[in-house]
């Protein structure tokens, strides 16, 4: 920590400005979420998972394009909270590792099919554990695994697109805030 500290000291007695450091931070962090979720997509085509061989390819690309954008924005919001920059990627690693298994627990258990409460899309996780659930839900009701098209698959999921939506623009909203 002492010597990011530092050399982001030097860095701005030469010049460099706080949102130029930001915005290349941003990008690193963000550009490692992409490169995380192409490798999971490309095992998860290849393998293939329900998810990836049955769900329509542009609603996963922007679920969890949304769901970098607020992960990372989430993750900068957090480090502020703490004094290093390590101790802050720890803990919301753990956070996001936790809430990802408590969502998709909620989700099974606990939270109506057709509608999430509005405070359950408070964090990036849970929205995006939220979303997957409802693109495997079709799968968990064992429709699609019968008939095994993708047609069956979206004509099953038509009464959750306005849930889906909500994930998409907590998710949206979260990247904002």
């Amino acid at each position: 920590y002492e010597k990011h500290a530092r050399l982001l000291r030097i860095m701005i007695i030469h010049g460099l400005r706080m949102r130029n450091y930001l915005a290349v931070e941003f990008t690193f962090a963000y550009v490692l979420y992409a490169l995380l979720v192409a490798f999971v997509s490309l095992v998860g085509a290849l393998v293939p998972l329900p998810l990836f061989k049955l769900t329509s390819a542009p609603l996963l690309a922007v679920l969890f394009a949304m769901h970098g954008l607020a992960l990372v924005f989430f993750a900068f919001f957090l480090s502020t909270f703490f004094s290093s920059p390590r101790v802050a990627s720890i803990v919301v690693y753990f956070a996001s590792f936790v809430a990802a298994f408590a969502g998709f627990a909620l989700n099974v258990f606990v939270i109506d099919v057709d509608h999430a409460p509005f405070y359950y899309h408070v964090l990036p996780m849970l929205s995006l554990a939220r979303g997957i659930f409802l693109c495997e839900l079709p799968l968990l009701t064992n429709n699609v695994v019968q008939r095994g098209t993708l047609r069956t698959a979206l004509v099953d999921a038509q009464p959750y697109i306005g849930e889906m939506r909500a994930v998409i623009g907590a998710l949206a909203l979260q990247s904002l805030v």
